[in-house]
């Protein structure tokens, strides 16, 4: 385990606290109070105070995370360019109504890989600068952009088969407009799946109503 820089506080941010983490209503706020400009830049350093507090082998972990970050954030446009401009239709043979199929899912998994990659960035950069980086949350910052990647393609899926009427065919009918909407699904997941929850709840309350309506006909 990571020792922290002397005179640094040990990792107390509400992201590590599982009342935070469980209450629904509190991730608007929890993302907002740790990213909003007003929590100021000064992170309780003095003028002209300049090099880092973290031991080396500390920073060497934080550049590997880093670089791993930027991997995925820089593969992500490029993915959605290939899927755009048809670069994988010969390769695998596929036929117009495949590739149209593949462009949209692609552009679902890439989108929310890039939102989930740029919310895991600014989470990164503000825990190092603030003294609340660890290794224990190295998971937490690997599988989020996964993970959001995985949510909008799961919802997407949803809006584009009409499960979840949503959006317009005008948006998850287009290549830009299904990766808009990914983006949003994987940067705000924490929002995604409390809305998701709620729906699922409404669907299947719903099935289960009419299905007893049914019975009770019979």
């Amino acid at each position: 385990m990571e020792e922290l820089p002397t005179g640094q506080e040990s990792d107390k941010d509400r992201h590590d606290t599982g009342a935070d983490d469980s209450s629904v209503g509190n991730v608007g706020s929890r993302r907002g109070g740790e990213f909003a400009s007003v929590a100021g830049t000064s992170d309780d350093r003095a003028l002209f105070d300049w090099e880092s507090r973290w031991p080396k082998r500390a920073r060497w972990h934080i550049r590997f995370e880093l670089l791993y970050l930027v991997a995925l954030f820089a593969a992500s446009p490029v993915g959605l360019f290939c899927l755009s401009a048809g670069k994988l239709d010969e390769p695998l043979d596929l036929t117009t109504e495949e590739s149209r199929s593949l462009a949209l899912y692609g552009a679902a998994w890439f989108g929310g890989l890039l939102g989930g990659c740029l919310f895991s960035m600014k989470w990164l950069y503000h825990s190092v600068a603030r003294g609340k980086w660890h290794l224990d949350r190295r998971p937490w910052r690997f599988l989020t952009p996964l993970v959001s990647a995985g949510l909008a393609f799961g919802t997407m899926a949803l809006f584009i088969s009409g499960a979840l009427p949503i959006f317009s065919d005008q948006i998850t009918g287009t290549l830009s407009g299904v990766a808009g909407v990914s983006f949003l699904v994987g940067y705000f997941s924490d929002d995604t799946v409390a809305a998701l929850a709620a729906a699922a709840s409404k669907l299947l309350r719903g099935a289960e109503e009419q299905s007893d309506g049914s019975d009770s006909r019979n």
